[in-house]
């Protein structure tokens, strides 16, 4: 506690207080991606997992590499 108190009181206050605000912002840009690219990520993920389930020779992949859920859904 006596740690957070001396950085909000000296110069390193505010170099914690512009790194807060930068990670804030790269947040937001992260989501913002995830937000504008998700039916595409969607697709990436779920190949992945049709692909794993047929490298272990599970029964249930779709065949084709497709998905049996709607994206979006």
């Amino acid at each position: 506690m006596n740690t957070l108190k001396r950085m909000l009181r000296g110069q390193s206050g505010a170099s914690t207080t512009e790194y807060a605000l930068l990670l804030a912002l790269v947040a937001i840009a992260v989501i913002g991606v995830i937000i504008l690219f998700r039916e595409e990520l969607a697709r990436t993920f779920m190949t992945i997992a049709d692909a794993l389930r047929g490298a272990d020779g599970a029964a249930g992949s779709s065949p084709g590499g497709t998905h049996a859920r709607p994206i979006g859904g």
